[in-house]
């Protein structure tokens, strides 16, 4: 992890002291990614990622002493073009003063972050907000636009950020920026899955024995230069998927370093998932490190601290366990970030393409299949069914053609395109950063991906739903049983259930209408939405919690602001 940080200006600055002050400000990151500015004369690069296919370029190349070597031989070999050939986590920026250009670049899926600001002074990019707000021309405010978005639910951009002026480089996509500012930035996507691809294997067993290679080597590649590797283990079938494949490599394979896992113990925890953490235990002698967790307050509460974004992810993660990590001397920390939106998204579009293409017969076989591993009822799965697959078949105002592919491809790209997993990617790499972490996700490796999406749709559900495919092709080295179905009520039937009544912490934010975040919402609707749920799993929800969690955001960036507009 490193810490990447520039800024071009419109009048004649020494823009040496102020990339200083942004550096500094960076410097739980660790070392600079890079000299900037460099010689004005020479190519420069800062770099901040890791590559899963860095011996496929230097094959193409000549072997590199490090990373920014090899980035700089393949932007002097393809241009612009080398970051479509590039696989990995990354963030980076080429300066080039031949072509009077500046290149920013982020991986395909968003996991590093690079942000912006452009304005009449100047501009500038760095690797957090913070750095940013404090050049020349930048004013602290909030993003009305966002917020709206953020207390909707539904975030609809992956440029925009919470700060006015204040932008993000898109996954998958790369900015250019004339070096003299003459010209307007221009945003350019690299990246586009493949959606007609097929596989044709002979025998099924092919499918599950790539799918476990890839899913190893996704796992291999980012924990082989950490050096002590800490993975986010609920006991789930992402996380387990992961740590199975970490604790095969290290038995079988004698791979190092090993992964060590930090699991949250609360009441809420289910069954399945304490059954999992005992299977690890007694198959693999696991290192796993219980965290109890702090009965006293809402799991929702727990997860509250200020950062450059309000939290949107549904499952937060405490401080505490995240600083459990780091007082471990862990560098490295994996999560399960693109699993549900690989498994469970395709699952569901395959029933979607089902009942388009009028297979009445096969769709009542499989979605009865689907509402037994669910708990669902039928008719009420097959009504929803029918709405959502309505809104995708009529045409709509103002949506842009899309690829003929099946809807279980699309879904499963729409889930990893969602400015939402971008957004909490960026949140999370904030808050492990500040920590002195980097985090990793295997599920998002883009080989792993682009082999998911070439499955064809029907052997994916083959073997059943729940992430049956991922299980069976786990299920060597997946200790315990495979898990075909469960008590499941709720969507936060995850969540403890400890608290008998409402958070004292989120009955005192929703009864002073005085909270900042009431300048933007309604606080008698609130109040009559609280006093109806209050009794409910619904104050587990996120809208409530929301609110807090804006509000923890707002108090502490703009909280003199806010007064003086009272005022």
């Amino acid at each position: 992890m490193k810490a990447i940080a520039g800024y071009l200006s419109y009048q004649s600055l020494d823009t040496a002291p102020i990339v200083a002050s942004m550096l500094q400000k960076m410097t739980h990151r660790g070392i600079p990614a890079g000299p900037f500015p460099s010689e004005k004369s020479k190519i420069s690069v800062s770099w901040d990622g890791r590559l899963d296919n860095r011996a496929e370029i230097e094959t193409m190349l000549f072997p590199a002493a490090d990373d920014e070597s090899l980035i700089h031989e393949a932007y002097l070999r393809w241009g612009s073009g080398l970051f479509a050939r590039l696989r990995g986590d990354f963030a980076a920026v080429i300066r080039d003063p031949s072509s009077r250009r500046i290149y920013l670049g982020r991986d395909r899926f968003g996991v590093k972050p690079l942000y912006y600001c452009h304005n009449e002074s100047g501009f500038g990019f760095a690797s957090e907000i913070e750095p940013l707000l404090a050049l020349p021309g930048m004013t602290r405010r909030p993003n009305e636009e966002m917020i709206r978005q953020f207390l909707h639910g539904r975030i609809e951009d992956a440029a925009q950020t919470y700060f006015e002026g204040i932008r993000l480089v898109p996954p998958g996509h790369f900015l250019t920026c004339d070096l003299e500012l003459q010209k307007p930035v221009e945003i350019t996507s690299y990246w586009q899955p493949e959606l007609t691809h097929v596989l044709h294997y002979k025998d099924p067993q092919e499918y599950l024995d790539q799918y476990a290679e890839l899913l190893k080597q996704a796992v291999a590649c980012r924990i082989k230069d950490a050096k002590r590797p800490a993975l986010l283990f609920s006991g789930g079938l992402d996380s387990a998927q992961i740590f199975a494949a970490a604790e095969h490599l290290r038995i079988e394979k004698k791979f190092r370093p090993s992964l060590n896992a930090f699991m949250l113990i609360d009441p809420g925890l289910r069954e399945e998932e304490w059954n999992t953490l005992q299977a690890f235990r007694q198959r693999y002698h696991s290192p796993i490190q219980e965290i109890p967790c702090d009965t006293t307050r809402d799991i929702m509460e727990q997860s509250l601290e200020p950062s450059e974004s309000p939290n949107f992810d549904g499952f937060p993660v405490v401080p505490y366990v995240l600083e459990a990590i780091r007082d471990a001397q862990c560098d490295v920390v994996l999560t399960g970030f693109g699993g549900n939106e690989i498994f469970q998204n395709y699952e569901y579009g395959y029933l979607q393409d089902l009942l388009l293409q009028f297979r009445w017969q096969t769709l009542a076989r499989e979605l009865a299949k689907d509402c037994h591993a669910t708990q669902d009822a039928f008719m009420p799965s097959l009504r929803g069914l029918i709405r959502e697959s309505l809104i995708e078949f009529l045409p709509q105002k103002g949506r842009p053609k899309e690829d003929p592919a099946p809807l279980a491809r699309k879904r499963v790209i729409r889930a990893l395109k969602h400015p939402g997993l971008s957004h909490g990617l960026c949140h999370m790499d904030e808050r492990l950063a500040h920590r002195g972490l980097e985090g990793r996700h295997p599920f998002l490796d883009s080989r792993l991906v682009e082999f998911m999406l070439s499955v064809p749709d029907a052997l994916k559900v083959r073997f059943g739903y729940r992430k049956m495919f991922a299980q069976k092709a786990c299920e060597s080295f997946l200790p315990g049983p495979l898990l075909s179905q469960e008590n499941f009520t709720g969507h936060f039937q995850n969540f403890p259930r400890y608290v008998e009544n409402p958070s004292p912490k989120l009955t005192d934010y929703l009864s002073d209408p005085q909270r900042p975040v009431f300048q933007w919402t309604c606080h008698a609707k609130i109040q009559r939405l609280f006093r109806y749920d209050k009794k409910s799993f619904w104050r587990y929800n996120l809208p409530l919690w929301r609110l807090v969690a804006l509000d923890v955001w707002l108090t502490h960036h703009f909280s003199d602001t806010l007064k003086q507009e009272v005022l």
